[in-house]
């Protein structure tokens, strides 16, 4: 077979990206065919690939590279913009590099909405304001502050749990996914002041017999 390879870069700080995956798909069939990771240097490179077009995609590891957002070759976001890389057999097609954009951020507090203490240990989610997938969770830190990062350009909606005592909502003050308030971060693009004050729930108790 044929084989690709290249580096990949942070487009922030254009250092050396490891541990990012590196997938090839079928041009046509869109069918997953081999990855391999980057190594310290950024570099890597895909064997024993069968001859013809692929589609070359670039994904970060979150621990690794954070911040940082997938892209296909060559700067595209969206397979169907993919440029496609022609694999020969017996060649190593190089060069085949990329230079990972940051993604949109947003961020904020979440507190106790009685006295302001901030809440510890919330789930902060972001899920696709069209379709209610879960695609980004966070947990608050000891500030009752979050940070969503890496996130792909879209229309978000942000719901916040914080535990069982208190009722979950999404932001603004909204109880119901239809009516939540939707955000769209730009990739590179902060977005905070993202609150909530989290009310807490009533209990009910009793005996069964």
């Amino acid at each position: 077979g044929g084989r690709i390879s290249g580096t990949v870069t942070s487009a922030v700080t254009g250092e050396p990206q490891h541990d990012v995956s590196v997938a090839a798909f079928d041009r046509l069939t869109n069918a997953f065919i081999r990855s391999a990771y980057t190594d310290l240097s950024g570099a890597y490179t895909l064997g024993t690939l069968p001859a013809g077009q692929v589609n070359v995609l670039f994904t970060p590891n979150g621990y690794a590279n954070p911040g940082l957002v997938s892209e296909w070759y060559n700067d595209q976001h969206a397979q169907e913009n993919a440029n496609p890389v022609t694999v020969t057999t017996g060649v190593v097609t190089a060069n085949i590099n990329a230079a990972l954009e940051a993604g949109g951020t947003i961020t904020g507090r979440v507190t106790r909405a009685s006295d302001g203490a901030p809440l510890a240990g919330a789930y902060v989610t972001a899920v696709t304001a069209d379709s209610n997938v879960w695609m980004y969770q966070v947990m608050t830190d000891e500030n009752g502050v979050y940070t969503l990062a890496g996130m792909t350009a879209g229309t978000w909606k942000i719901n916040f749990q914080g535990g069982n005592d208190y009722i979950a909502e999404s932001y603004q003050d909204q109880r119901s996914f239809d009516t939540a308030n939707s955000l769209s971060p730009s990739l590179g693009q902060t977005i905070s002041g993202i609150d909530a004050a989290l009310v807490l729930g009533g209990k009910i108790s009793g005996t069964v017999t």
